[in-house]
This record gives structure tokens, sequence and C-alpha cells, in this order.
């Protein structure tokens, strides 16, 4: 997602959770001294822009099923209507430390997205893939092309 698709997106999701949220602690309607993300983002000065930029790269990179899920706008409810389970199971399932992978990339799926898992080495990323036979482009583009994986 870039920069400007982000912000158009889910700041403005983020905005109104967080007035919802205080409104909520507060037990007030109006918020005094309250500024909106948007309104904040229009005062960064142009130098810190790329650093804020870099920031929330950043902190997308690791989000909870939870946070992801609120992050593109969906409810427990709507997810696990999309799932075809009950909330209470989709309230577990975002608890859980450990799933099934095809669970995972079903919830993904739902939100929109596509799970990749990946491997990481000292010198290289690799993507898992499915253990599905490769095709016959793939097997051509590999032959005679030494593994990046090899240790020595």
């Amino acid at each position: 997602m870039g920069d400007d698709r982000f912000y158009e997106t889910v700041i403005p999701i983020a905005d109104r959770l967080y007035d919802e949220y205080l409104v909520e602690i507060r037990g007030e309607g109006d918020m005094i001294g309250h500024r909106s993300f948007n309104e904040l983002r229009q005062r960064t000065s142009a130098e810190r822009r790329p650093c804020s930029a870099l920031a929330t790269r950043t902190l997308l990179q690791k989000m909870a099923l939870h946070e992801l899920r609120r992050a593109r706008a969906k409810s427990q409810v709507e997810l696990a209507s999309d799932l075809h389970v009950g909330q209470p199971a989709l309230a577990k399932m975002e608890l859980r430390a450990d799933m099934y992978i095809s669970n995972l990339r079903r919830y993904v799926e739902a939100l929109g997205g596509k799970l990749e898992i990946t491997a990481r080495f000292p010198n290289v990323f690799v993507t898992i893939k499915n253990f599905a036979e490769l095709s016959a482009g793939e097997k051509a583009a590999q032959c005679g092309k030494s593994s990046p994986l090899a240790t020595s």
C-alpha cells in the first residue's frame, strides 16, 4: 500500500477509533484539545514526513491479527460471516499463538490479502511455496543455477 493510499484509508479509521476510545474513557462528547491524525499530519514539517512514513511502514510490518482486521475496517462479526464461522470462534482464533497455516491463510484472504511465508537465512530470503509441483517454466529457470541457500 503506497503512503498516500495508506493515509487515505487507514488514518481516518484510526482517527475514528481514537475518537470513540476517548469518548468511551472520558464519558464526554466534546474533546477539548483533541487533534485528528489528518490535522497532525498536515502540521508535520516536510523534513519530518519521510521519517514518519518509515515509522508507519515499520509499525505495519508487525501486527496482531485483531489489529490487522481493524486496519482493514472489518468487525469480528463481518469477518466471521465471511469465514463461515461464529464470532466467538473468530475471537478465539485472534488470540491463538499457534494455528494451522490453512486457517491463517483463510483469515488473511478474507481480509483481501495473500499469505506468504518467508524463510530468512543470513544471505537470502526464501518465499515458501505450497508443496505442489513446479511449473515447466520454473523448472527451466532453475536449471544450471546454483542455489543461494548453499552454505559452502
